[in-house]
């Protein structure tokens, strides 16, 4: 298991169903949530003592313009600890 995969693993314990999706590519961890429960899971892995992401490095999300309903895939959100790389 790398250490994105590890990650993951942490992150999922922590947030549970609020999970839609992850994967590990290049060493890079992501997982996505949605959008009505980003900033609850984004505060969640801030207060916690074991990850303490307190770094967000970038938002990506998807928009349908001029298709309705206007929504695509959720929201990602990759979020780093302070000195990780």
């Amino acid at each position: 298991m790398t250490a994105a995969d590890d990650l993951i693993e942490r992150v999922k314990r922590l947030l549970g169903g609020d999970v839609l999706d992850s994967h590990s590519q290049c060493g890079d961890a992501t997982v996505i949530v949605p959008l009505a429960g980003a900033r609850e899971c984004l505060r969640r892995l801030k207060l916690d003592p074991e990850l303490a992401f307190n770094v967000l490095i970038d938002l990506t999300a998807v928009d349908h313009l001029g298709r309705e309903p206007r929504r695509g895939r959720p929201h990602s959100v990759p979020v780093s600890r302070t000195g990780a790389c």
